[in-house]
């Protein structure tokens, strides 16, 4: 294909970065601080993590006795290189703007930038909506058949894959059988309950955990605590909402996968992108001064990946877990 020449209408570089920035920094996870963003991330990125053995407190010598054992291990946070690209006709604008903004005539020299900038607003909040999703569900499927989103492995992906995650099963209100889905409020405390009891205490009642859920889950939730006539124990003292079950708060990301339930830390929930590199970029293309036909082309250029740091320190309930 024959190089195309951009005309002066083009948006590119660090004048649409804004647009790539909000696609990725306003997914409803990130915008909600429920992961941790490292940005920067050319290609890979390592997260040191530290652990220790044997005891660190001894009683008191004068003599300088070393004890226990520091590990170092490190975990790798790898972005993949993703791209959207788009083409419009002009004419579908043409109803929605008045003549006198979609350029003089035809062969205009020059696409209106409102026109540029509901495009690329548009398309980011597709790469927004592909960002959150994958973010949770990137190849993940809690029953384990065939997931939805397979642009990178996602959050819940990761730690079904771990071996140091702690699993919990999936089961109905009976608390013996395992269920394969989420279908009422009485089996989402059931599931919570034994979550719940297989905490490990170095993470119980710990500052900045909190229980992932989906947006269904949330519902059924809530709708089971109505009927009980119960709503202090999801309100905060100055009415506004707050999802809690046993004093452990509970969030529901836009991109989080039905029938799952996870307890971890924000703090140990990694996304990676490189926001800041020439790399990420949204260009729109007035095609009309290149060949004549009434095309406009959207390309956008980024990055993403996700990591836990500690998957031990995390429990995931799911339907397939043993």
């Amino acid at each position: 294909m024959s190089n195309i020449t951009i005309s002066s209408s083009t948006y590119a570089g660090e004048n649409a970065l804004q647009y790539i920035s909000a696609a990725l920094t306003t997914a409803d996870s990130i915008a909600n601080g429920f992961v941790t963003v490292m940005e920067n991330v050319k290609f890979k990125q390592v997260l040191n993590v530290f652990s220790h053995s044997g005891s660190i407190v001894q009683d008191f010598a004068c003599d300088f006795n070393a004890d226990g054992t520091l590990t170092l291990a490190e975990r790798v946070l790898a972005v993949s290189e993703f791209m959207t690209n788009l083409e419009f006709c002009k004419e579908q604008f043409r109803s929605t703007w008045e003549a006198m903004n979609t350029g003089r005539g035809f062969i205009n020299d020059e696409m209106p930038s409102n026109i540029e900038d509901f495009i690329l607003l548009y398309v980011a909040g597709i790469v927004e909506e592909a960002i959150e999703y994958n973010l949770w569900q990137g190849n993940y499927d809690p029953a384990g058949t065939s997931p939805t989103y397979t642009d990178f492995n996602g959050l819940c992906q990761v730690l079904e894959a771990d071996a140091g995650t702690q699993d919990v099963d999936l089961t109905e209100i009976d608390g013996t059988t395992q269920a394969t889905s989420i279908t009422s409020g009485e089996q989402v405390i059931v599931n919570l309950d034994r979550m719940v009891n297989a905490l490990p205490t170095s993470i119980r009642n710990k500052e900045r955990f909190r229980f992932f859920v989906s947006r269904k889950t949330q519902d059924f939730y809530l709708q089971r605590l109505a009927v009980l006539g119960v709503d202090y124990r999801y309100q905060s003292n100055d009415g506004q909402a707050k999802f809690l079950y046993n004093g452990y708060e509970i969030v529901a990301p836009a991109g989080f996968p039905d029938d799952t339930i996870l307890y971890a830390s924000s703090e140990n929930l990694f996304f990676g992108t490189d926001l800041n590199s020439d790399f990420n970029q949204a260009v729109v293309i007035d095609r009309t001064p290149v060949d004549g036909s009434d095309n406009v082309r959207v390309a956008m250029r980024y990055t993403a990946g996700c990591q836990v740091g500690v998957p031990a320190d995390c429990v995931m309930c799911f339907p397939d877990a043993v």
